[in-house]
């Protein structure tokens, strides 16, 4: 089964609006793609109120069992609201993943409040997945900010989001140091041969792939994976078993 590791529900109005608003359309463009499920934080929760968009989320998802894996949004400069959330999401709820955005939210992706943040979410054993940026846009969520975080939680999975955009080489070296990094291929610049590189020095294992819908359609993720040159195992790992095995251990 085809799982992407990185998408969302909802809508916002940033660079340009976004077309499919609706989970039931959502549900329609997956099946049009043959993408069984799919990694979800609510738009909402990352451009305006992380409580609110973590309550639509668990609202919209609960009518379609099996095709969501929730991730909730905090916004660490507002500890106390953050560690409730924690506590509602992983603790009352049971999601097990968090998803941070430094560059929208304006933190930087290792500073002391993050960490704070991510000590209480690892008592859940949640998965960290970050929006990642490179040297030109996306500074605050730097490869090797993020890599500072995962030297420090070598216990906790972090999802490298976008793999560092243009500094896909720098995510590829942090990540055969801290190997609780999972790179993921969502909306990163994929030169010929990324895929390829990053398989051959980090292993099979250590991908995911993402479509950031409905920001991009299913289909142009996708084909990162199926039209690179690897074997047809490394790409049944990247498009779903990865994931799966990941969020199936915590």
């Amino acid at each position: 089964m085809i799982i992407d590791a990185h998408g969302h529900i909802g809508s916002y109005v940033k660079f340009y609006p976004v077309r499919v608003r609706t989970v039931r359309e959502t549900i329609e463009r997956m099946d049009r793609a043959d993408v069984g499920a799919m990694v979800v934080s609510h738009l909402e929760s990352i451009a305006y109120d992380p409580v609110e968009g973590n309550r639509r989320l668990k609202d919209d998802i609960e009518k379609y069992p099996g095709r969501f894996i929730p991730f909730f949004n905090v916004h660490p400069r507002y500890e106390e609201q953050a560690a409730a959330e924690i506590k509602k999401c992983a603790g009352d709820w049971g999601w097990r993943g968090l998803k941070l955005h430094p560059q929208f939210q304006m933190y930087k992706a290792n500073c002391q409040a993050v960490k704070r943040i991510i000590e209480q979410a690892a008592k859940y054993d949640c998965v960290v997945l970050y929006h990642s940026g490179d040297s030109f846009v996306g500074s605050l969520c730097s490869p090797v900010l993020i890599a500072d975080v995962a030297k420090e939680f070598p216990e906790t999975t972090v999802i490298m989001g976008q793999m560092g955009v243009s500094d896909w080489p720098e995510a590829i070296e942090v990540a055969k140091v801290h190997k609780n990094i999972i790179l993921d291929t969502t909306s990163c610049i994929i030169n010929y041969g990324v895929v390829e590189y990053a398989v051959k020095y980090l292993g099979k294992e250590r991908l995911v792939w993402g479509s950031d819908f409905p920001l991009y359609p299913f289909k142009l993720g996708i084909s990162k994976i199926k039209d690179c040159e690897i074997d047809d195992e490394s790409k049944e790992f990247i498009l779903g078993k990865n994931i799966k095995d990941i969020m199936g251990q915590c």
